[in-house]
């Protein structure tokens, strides 16, 4: 049995008695600490719901705890909402615009919200407890209604929703449920992430605090909410893509530390399982304003971090807390009074996860910070091919590192790609076994293995890329 961490931040704890700080999340108000956590329970058999037929995304995942909280509110179908509505005590109501601010839904593209509503009633899934197999859907209708005229700029939209009958009792009135707490649900970003602390929630009571042990395809269906047809990937893949992220989120996220534990069949990882335990501490809980990604690229890659990490720190971190760490660091490292910092990057992650910075500060940052100026306009395009060519560099680099199996596997399906078809017949020959292949592969190649890893640019990766170049950073 082979173990694999991934240990989680401690933050400080949320002061006890008196009144709690309010902290604003969109229209609504959350108050820190757990006991006035908003919570929902989740029946357990439906914790780890293995999709049969469709999709559930991220965002989809997030509606759903959405309704199912606002049901249990609710308590019954049709105590509120527009009764002039034919069939209006069939379904639970709540105004579209809460759905918006409990998913945390930035955007003022409702369209996709309603096609995710949608799509969760194409959505087909397993509920499989110890008596009893249910096939069902995850809604059974939906409707939305505005007195005003759905397209009118005024009036309340209103949804109106519906469960399946064995959704609607499993989500009502389930005999054994995990209560979850609605802020870490909508705080978390991966689909991963959410199913993962559902999962391992559910265990928390558990005498062992271990999950139920399951196979790597019963894992990939329950985290990536893919369907049973989909294809299961290479378990590497499928634990850099999916586990370890989700893995990492969680614990920094919530208020759970969660373990991998993989158990092998010869040199193959047959089945997975989790330890989970809850932190000693809660995390801090700030809304986080819109992370200038640009400008903490920088200042993370001049320390170092790789771009991979970096743009992982920005995505899963506070943005108070990463900026308040890195003004630690860096006054540590520009401290000429101490011992120089053997590894910026590495005293930055071990900052990062132990809290370094104090809570104070982090608060501090977060308001002072919050009128900051978007990153200075340049020439994309041109800013784009350096971009590329550079990181071209960086993917031969990593190809140079890997073993020869993956490298073999790497060049094979580069020459099945379009990138290696629509190179000149004589620079193709120069790839053969023997032969030194020509810049143009080389090229070629590098950019097309950029992409397999990192996909296609972001704007804040082009910005940084120009910060580095103007002031040198290496």
């Amino acid at each position: 049995m082979a173990s694999s961490n991934s240990r989680a931040r401690r933050a400080p704890k949320a002061p006890k008695g008196g009144d709690p700080s309010p902290v604003v999340q969109g229209q609504i108000v959350v108050f820190e600490g757990e006991d006035d956590d908003r919570t929902l329970k989740k029946s357990n058999d439906t914790i780890a719901v293995r999709v049969e037929r469709g999709g559930l995304s991220s965002l989809g995942r997030k509606v759903f705890n959405v309704l199912i909280y606002h049901a249990q509110q609710l308590g019954e179908p049709g105590t509120t909402g527009p009764t002039e509505v034919r069939n209006h005590s069939k379904y639970f109501w709540i105004p579209l615009r809460d759905v918006v601010a409990d998913t945390r839904y930035n955007s003022n593209d409702t369209d996709l919200l309603k096609q995710q509503i949608d799509e969760l009633q194409d959505v087909r899934v397993k509920i499989e407890g110890q008596k009893q197999y249910t096939s069902e859907r995850l809604l059974s209708s939906a409707t939305l209604y505005n007195p005003n005229g759905l397209n009118a700029r005024g009036g309340i939209v209103w949804l109106g929703y519906a469960f399946p009958p064995e959704i609607s009792s499993e989500m009502l009135r389930p005999m054994q449920y995990t209560k979850l707490s609605l802020y870490y649900l909508t705080s978390l970003r991966t689909n991963g992430g959410m199913a993962l602390y559902e999962n391992c929630r559910r265990y928390l009571t558990n005498p062992s605090k271990l999950t139920s042990r399951q196979s790597v395809q019963w894992w990939y269906q329950v985290l990536t909410g893919n369907p049973a047809s989909a294809e299961v990937p290479e378990y590497k893949y499928f634990k850099r893509d999916t586990l370890l992220k989700a893995i990492r989120e969680v614990n920094d996220v919530t208020d759970l530390i969660v373990e991998l534990i993989e158990f092998k069949e010869g040199r193959r990882v047959a089945e997975l399982q989790f330890s989970v335990e809850k932190k000693a501490q809660e995390p801090l809980q700030l809304s986080a304003p819109a992370v200038d990604s640009a400008a903490h690229l920088a200042r993370l890659m001049a320390l170092g971090v790789t771009q991979a990490d970096a743009l992982a720190y920005i995505g899963d971190t506070d943005e108070g807390k990463l900026i308040a760490t890195l003004e630690l660091v860096e006054k540590r490292i520009g401290n000429k009074q101490l011992a120089p910092v053997g590894s910026p990057a590495a005293y930055f992650h071990q900052a990062l996860r132990g809290s370094y910075a104090p809570a104070q500060d982090v608060a501090k940052v977060t308001h002072r910070d919050r009128g900051r100026t978007a990153p200075p306009e340049v020439n994309l395009q041109e800013l784009k091919f350096r971009y590329l060519a550079a990181r071209s560099q960086e993917a031969i680099g990593y190809v140079g590192e890997i073993d020869a199996d993956e490298r073999n596997e790497l060049l094979e399906r580069f020459k099945e790609s379009r990138a290696f078809q629509s190179l000149h017949p004589s620079a193709k020959k120069t790839l053969e076994p023997g032969r030194d292949p020509s810049p143009m592969v080389k090229t070629s190649f590098g950019m097309w293995v950029a992409h397999e890893l990192w996909g296609e640019p972001a704007e804040q990766d082009l910005y940084a890329f120009g910060l580095r170049e103007m002031t040198g950073a290496a």
